[in-house]
C-alpha cells in the first residue's frame, strides 16, 4: 500500500499521529496534514465516512492524480445528496475504478457524471458489511442478465424506487416451461390480476417490460423514471425539477421513461 494511502487511512481511523508522520518538511507535514484534516472534520460534521483509496497497485502508483478526482467525485455526490438520489457519499474508490478509469471518461465531464450514476445504480457494501443499492433512486440495468430474466424481481426493485407506494401483491416470475428461465410475470395490482407473457430470448430482457409497467403506474406515481446511459441503462425515479438540475448541473442527457 503506497504510504498516502496508509496515511489517509490511518488518519480516518484516527490510528496516525502527527508526531507520527515520516514526513523530511515539518512545514510540508503540517501543510499536508491541514488539507486531509479540515477535509475529514468537514465529513465527520456531516455524518460522513471518508472516502478511501482502492488498494489496486496501478492506482496507487497514481495516487496523487486520485485527490483531485476525490473532490470531483465528492462534488457530484453532495450536488446528488442535494437532490435526494444519495442519503450520504460514502464508498471504497475501487468502487469507481471500472468506470471512471478510463482517461477519456475523466476528462469528459457529461461521460464522467454519466459513470458516477452507474455506478450509483449498483449495489456495494455498507458500513455494517451489508449489500445494499449505493442509491435506492437509481438502478443499473443491463438487459442481458446473465441469468434467468426475474421479472418478479424487476416489479419489486421499481416499487422500492417509489418507496413501496405501489399497491403490487402477489408477484411471481412465470418461468419457460423447458429452459427454466423467466418468460414474464403474474401479479395483483390494487386487486386486479394481470399476467404478462414476454418473447422468450435466453437471458435478454424483453423491453416492452417497461412500456407496460409504467403504462399500468403512471397515474399512481409521485414523481416519474428517467434514464441516462454510460455502459449500462441507469433508470433514475425522480422529480422533473431533479431532472432539469441534473440535466443543467451535470450534464447528462435524461430520457423520460414511457
Amino acid at each position: 500500500m503506497g504510504f498516502f494511502s496508509q496515511l489517509w487511512g490511518g488518519i480516518a481511523s484516527n490510528k496516525i499521529s502527527q508526531t507520527e508522520l515520516p514526513f523530511d518538511s515539518l512545514e510540508s507535514a503540517m501543510k499536508d496534514l491541514e488539507s486531509l484534516n479540515a477535509s475529514i472534520a468537514h465529513r465527520k460534521e456531516q455524518e460522513i465516512l471518508p472516502i478511501l483509496p482502492s488498494d489496486d497497485n496501478n492506482i496507487l502508483d497514481t495516487e496523487w492524480h486520485w485527490l483531485p478526482l476525490r473532490k470531483k467525485i465528492n462534488n457530484v455526490f453532495d450536488f446528488l445528496k442535494i437532490n435526494g438520489i444519495i442519503k450520504s457519499r460514502y464508498a471504497r474508490y475501487d468502487t469507481f475504478k471500472d468506470c471512471i478509469n478510463e482517461k477519456n471518461v475523466i476528462e469528459n465531464e457529461s461521460e464522467f457524471n454519466e459513470a458516477i450514476i452507474q455506478m450509483l445504480g449498483s449495489s456495494s457494501y455498507d458500513p455494517q458489511g451489508e449489500l445494499k443499492p449505493l442509491s435506492e433512486q437509481v438502478w443499473t440495468f443491463d438487459f442481458e442478465r446473465d441469468e434467468s430474466v426475474e421479472y418478479g424481481d424487476f416489479i419489486h426493485r421499481l416499487n422500492k424506487m417509489t418507496g413501496y407506494i405501489l399497491d403490487f401483491q402477489e408477484v411471481k416470475t412465470i418461468y419457460h416451461e423447458i429452459e427454466k428461465m423467466g418468460c414474464g410475470v403474474e401479479f395483483k395490482y390494487k386487486s386486479k390480476d394481470f399476467r404478462w407473457d414476454f418473447v422468450y430470448n435466453n437471458d435478454w430482457t424483453d423491453f416492452n417490460f417497461f412500456h407496460k409497467f409504467l403504462e399500468l403506474v403512471e397515474n399512481d406515481l409521485d414523481k416519474k423514471f428517467y434514464s441516462s446511459y454510460f455502459s449500462s441503462m441507469s433508470i433514475l425515479y425522480i422529480s422533473d425539477k431533479s431532472a432539469t438540475e441534473i440535466t443543467e448541473h451535470l450534464k447528462i442527457h435524461l430520457r423520460l421513461m414511457t
